[in-house]
């Protein structure tokens, strides 16, 4: 038989009401590894709130039912303590059968537009270009809590990396993900976020206008054909080609290398050489401008 979890100051509706109202939740105990159940103290009946590892060096948190302060628990929307420490543990593991589900995180919503690509026929460099440059903090992150300022960092690191163009595209990918993780998960209202943190940089905006001023509207239209066009598997598949003209290697190098001096076709003789004769000198003397005569 499983070990109860217990706290002093969680596990009785006394002892939680002892403690002073705050927005920050209190520390619970430790469900199971990376699992930590939470309680925020309100006027009204508490909060319990699940904190769990992301499995990319970060953690999400989410709050799930209500505490048992006021009203008796009914197991589903009100709980008591050890109830909340069941169903938190569940909900973290993404188990079915809860009263909720396990929040979407940034790569599950890659992987769900990578599913969605492969099943609609499309090319999936849309995902993998956004996923090989997404960073551990964002891919762990829930698409629920994520802000304006997250994903805004996130666009203006790549401005360094890539030209214009390519952090169009990469963005671009992003925000087709996220869309498709909000409309599979109704819990996600955050779609103004999407539209303002990964909105056209001011860099891609110019050097479209600088190309179209030139007379160059092949760069536009390539925009718009690229994903058509960019497939990543057959650049692959000409590295795999066999190679018909293979130019030869280097030779390696020798144990026994000559000395530097050895390789010149005059030795130099340093300042010794520079040196020049008393009537030299003497002629440069005398024809040197301004000497008197």
């Amino acid at each position: 038989m499983a070990r109860k979890v217990r706290d002093a100051k969680l596990e009785s509706r006394s002892a939680r009401l002892r403690l002073p109202i705050r927005k920050k939740p209190y520390t619970g105990p430790s469900l199971a590894r990376g699992i930590m159940l939470l309680y925020r103290r309100n006027k009204t009946n508490g909060t319990w709130v699940v904190k769990a590892a992301n499995g990319h060096g970060g953690y999400w948190t989410k709050g799930f039912s209500v505490a048992d302060d006021f009203e008796d628990a009914d197991g589903t929307h009100v709980l008591t303590f050890h109830q909340a420490g069941d169903t938190g543990k569940a909900l973290a593991r993404g188990k079915t059968g809860t009263i909720d589900a396990k929040p979407l995180t940034v790569a599950d919503a890659i992987a769900a537009y990578k599913r969605d690509l492969k099943s609609r026929g499309k090319h999936l460099t849309n995902a993998t270009r956004v996923e090989y440059h997404l960073t551990g903090t964002l891919a762990g992150k829930p698409v629920g809590m994520l802000t304006v300022r997250d994903l805004q960092a996130w666009r203006d690191g790549l401005i360094d990396k890539m030209e214009p163009s390519s952090v169009n595209r990469t963005r671009i990918g992003l925000r087709a993900a996220l869309e498709l993780a909000a409309t599979l998960d109704h819990r996600i209202t955050n779609r103004h976020v999407f539209r303002l943190g990964l909105r056209t940089t001011p860099q891609l905006v110019s050097s479209v206008l600088g190309h179209l001023v030139h007379g160059q509207t092949n760069f536009v239209r390539g925009i718009l054909h690229y994903n058509k066009v960019y497939k990543a598997e057959k650049m692959l598949a000409d590295h795999a080609r066999p190679v018909r003209y293979e130019l030869p290697l280097p030779p390696p190098p020798q144990a026994n290398a000559p000395a530097g001096k050895a390789l010149y076709i005059h030795a130099p003789r340093g300042r010794a050489g520079r040196n020049i004769d008393h009537a030299t000198e003497r002629f440069v003397e005398s024809t040197r401008m301004g000497a008197s005569a």
